[in-house]
């Protein structure tokens, strides 16, 4: 299995778990407090789209939520896309 496909893997993986984050925490479950930054990590893991989308109070928390998921998503076909490339290029070897 290629190195880009398990960091692509592992990041995939953290970003899920950071927008579960945002419900568990807004809902109480699990007996977590109400916590207002659980939906910081979610916006780490999508910089630089996350500051890039700008983020507008007025629409909603799941706009935001959403908008964040797009910029995971964004930073998720990055690696994938730029390890296939420095793949092929080591394999091919430069010209």
């Amino acid at each position: 299995m290629k190195i880009s496909r398990v960091i692509a893997a592992i990041y995939g993986f953290l970003c899920v778990a950071a927008l579960l984050l945002i419900p568990t925490s807004l809902g109480g479950w699990f007996g977590l407090e109400r916590d207002p930054l659980a939906g910081i990590f979610a916006i780490l893991l999508g910089t630089p789209w996350s500051y890039l989308l700008n983020f507008a109070p007025s629409l909603g928390v799941w706009f935001n939520v959403a908008a964040v998921a797009l910029g995971m998503a964004m930073n998720f076909l990055i690696i994938l896309v730029v390890g296939d490339l420095l793949g092929r290029l080591r394999r091919t070897g430069p010209r």
